[in-house]
């Protein structure tokens, strides 16, 4: 069953929300891209989350 915490880069696997795990690598990333067709601007966006070692990461 989905939570609302499933839309959040929380999980420990690849599981709902509701279930956790114990790997320690076990990271949860998104990415963003777009672009304005007016001015040929492009841009990315990346976050990762790694909830067993406690970091978080962005570029």
């Amino acid at each position: 069953m989905l939570t609302p915490a499933d839309d959040y880069p929380l999980h420990q696997t690849p599981e709902p929300f509701a279930f956790s795990g114990g790997d320690r690598n076990f990271y949860d990333r998104f990415f963003f891209n777009g672009y304005d067709e007016k001015s040929d601007i492009i841009f990315a966006l990346a976050l990762g989350v790694y909830p067993q070692l406690g970091i978080m990461d962005a570029a």
